[in-house]
């Protein structure tokens, strides 16, 4: 395995799902299908992390107990 270095890590990290496949089906020739079993296998093992584009950050200060404000 080589070195994979922080500014290609942060770009991995905003790649969306088909540049993701393209990318798994370059790195590994394989075909669409195990792409993307390859996929699920590291979201499964936690070694990649899913983020949807429309996801809301908590507020900061934010606590499970904190109540909303009028």
């Amino acid at each position: 395995m080589h070195y994979i270095s922080k500014a290609e890590r942060e770009a991995a990290s905003r790649m969306t799902w088909a540049e993701i496949i393209a990318h798994v089906r370059k790195s590994a020739p394989a075909d669409e299908p195990q792409a993307r079993q390859e996929i699920a296998n590291a979201i499964a093992d936690g070694m990649l992390h899913v983020r949807w584009t429309d996801e809301r950050k908590p507020p900061r200060g934010f606590s499970p107990l904190q109540f909303p404000g009028d």
